[in-house]
């Protein structure tokens, strides 16, 4: 007998018992909705996580710093061994040692971007696979606004309600919580204008073209934050001392939302000032001149005009928004003049004495490094960061591949200092969430399994019965000549069609439950085809049905191979 003509035979008998058949498949499908259902979203999460990768590569590039910490190496090694204590006792916990393991496997990796930065400028190969490179520098930009002829320091953003003197004894609870000097009021632009128009849209104006040129970024709403208008001194930052006033006595306060036009931004100018400009030689030491008023009204008006040319809105969430942005040629500007002031020249000329002290460096809250970073004194060729943007996700890999053909060969030359340490934040954090949503996926489908196990006990239950019901007809073949295995290819045959059906059935369902839970996440979260089942996946979970019904049948089957032909054709 032909495995066709045991098909043929067995879809007879289902067809004569259709509603049976309808609901051994619907039970035999609940296992393979459920696992269809976990696929579909680990596989459409997934596929998020990886276009969040592709977009992210512009937020989170190569990064290589003068001092790296390498997050992933240290999660590794803090991993602190368990100590009992017995009871009514205290242990110690060694964390000294756990620490100096941390300084000598390279956790904070000392990287010579001196020479890197050498390297990837005379080679050429680099730029095959990038965006930009960008350098970053230990540099604080010192910006000014002029509003009413006065002077308030908006760069780095000495925004804080608590330096507000204006403030009432009793508002200074209310306004603890309100610091916002972390905000990152100004930021260096990506110098590449395609990476730019692929992050923002120009609303007004136009991207900064000369070094003295700004543009503000905000949001795809249009809205900026009143902390950031307050920071930037767009807003009056004497209404904080109203509102927190109000705050503190639980007075009701409203604070109307306020509107500009286009023009009114793009006419807003600040003034620069260079870091040294602080400074002032007197009596053989250069003496701090920032609290004076009358100096720094002169300084800042002689400062350097930067003014605002464009606005700047984000295309999406994950861009950054809510900032002034800038060239890196300001950065440049900065630091050649910087170079050529004398208190520059006093200090990197003799860097054991503190030119604002006359004194010798202590060591402890005074050093070179840290009057460096005061007064801006930074190498253009000696960049304390460099962040790498690849062009693609090849292209990253490729970026890795230098960066490691690199470190390879300062090791053959015997310069083990020069070898660098790099941070792939957005492979840590990707990696991790990829690893978290495939471990849940395995325990949900392990659940799931049970109903699976369930229905083909079933399917073996239901195809003994199939073969009592069929006793007579056994008793026919076997007299027509069929052999034991036709017997049982004929039940077999069942298993196979039942197991066809509940698969499809299944993997039917499952798509239809994805709609709408495709459609609510979209309208939630604007993530779309949250649920998506693979093709290979769909396919698999059908055999595997089918599978797990051949499996459930097989003893039936055997059994039914089994029956003496003559007691069979007996039985009523």
């Amino acid at each position: 007998m032909s495995l066709l003509t045991s098909l043929g035979l067995s879809f007879n008998n289902l067809r004569t018992k259709k509603g049976r058949t309808i609901l051994t498949a619907l039970a035999g499908s609940i296992g393979i909705i459920g696992i269809a259902l976990i696929l579909s979203l680990t596989t459409g999460v997934n596929n998020y996580v990886s276009s969040m990768k592709k977009n992210s590569l512009s937020n989170f590039p190569i990064s290589l710093n003068k001092n790296n910490y390498d997050f992933t190496k240290a999660l590794e090694l803090s991993e602190t061994k368990k100590i009992e204590c017995k009871e009514n006792q205290l242990c110690s916990n060694d964390d000294i040692t756990e620490q100096v393991d941390l300084v000598k496997n390279d956790i904070t990796k000392k990287n010579n971007l001196k020479e890197f930065k050498k390297y990837i400028e005379s080679n050429g190969e680099i730029k095959d696979y990038v965006t930009e490179i960008k350098y970053g520098y230990n540099l604080d930009l010192q910006i000014y606004s002029t509003k009413n002829s006065d002077y308030t320091r908006i760069n780095p953003n000495s925004f804080n309600p608590l330096g507000n003197t204006d403030i009432k004894e009793e508002s200074k609870g209310v306004s603890a919580s309100l610091n916002t000097d972390s905000a990152p009021v100004f930021q260096e632009l990506l110098d590449n204008e395609e990476s730019l128009n692929s992050k923002y849209e120009v609303v007004a104006g136009t991207f900064p073209k000369e070094y003295n040129e700004l543009v503000l970024v905000v949001n795809k709403d249009n809205v900026i934050p009143d902390s950031v208008l307050y920071a930037l001194d767009i807003k009056d930052r004497k209404e904080i001392t109203e509102i927190l006033d109000k705050k503190s006595k639980n007075e009701k306060v409203e604070v109307k939302s306020t509107s500009y036009s286009y023009d009114e931004i793009l006419n807003l100018s600040y003034k620069l000032i260079l870091n040294t400009d602080y400074y002032r030689y007197e009596s053989g030491v250069y003496k701090d001149y920032s609290t004076d008023s009358e100096y720094m009204k002169n300084i800042v008006n002689n400062g350097l005009d930067v003014k605002i040319v464009g606005i700047l809105r984000t295309k999406d969430d994950s861009t950054e928004a809510n900032y002034i942005g800038y060239k890196s040629s300001l950065t440049e500007y900065v630091i050649n003049n910087i170079s050529k002031t004398g208190i520059y020249k006093a200090q990197t000329t003799n860097k054991n004495i503190n030119v604002l002290t006359g004194e010798k460096f202590d060591g402890m809250d005074s050093s070179y490094e840290s009057n460096c970073q005061l007064l801006g004194i930074a190498d253009i060729n000696d960049p304390d960061s460099i962040n790498i943007y690849p062009k693609d996700l090849d292209s990253k890999q490729q970026v890795i591949n230098l960066i490691e053909n690199y470190n390879k060969k300062q090791k053959e030359d015997g310069k083990k200092d020069l070898v660098l340490s790099y941070t792939d934040l957005i492979k840590t954090v990707v990696n991790g969430v990829t690893s978290v949503v495939n471990i849940v996926s395995y325990v949900l489908i392990g659940f799931v399994a049970i109903s699976l196990i369930v229905s083909s006990i079933m399917i073996s239950i239901i195809t003994y019965i199939s073969v009592l019901e069929r006793t007579k007809e056994i008793g026919i073949l076997r007299a027509m000549g069929a052999s034991k295995k036709d017997v049982s290819r004929v039940f077999k045959a069942e298993t196979i069609i039942e197991g066809l059906i509940a698969g499809l059935l299944g993997i039917g369902i499952a798509l239809l439950i994805s709609l709408p839970i495709n459609l609510i996440v979209s309208a939630l979260v604007h993530i779309e085809k949250i649920a998506s089942l693979p093709f290979g996946s769909a396919v698999f979970l059908i055999l595997l049905s089918i599978g797990l019904n051949v499996l459930a049948g097989h003893i039936p089957s055997k059994m039914a191979s089994e029956k003496d032909p003559v007691t069979a054709l007996r039985s009523e």
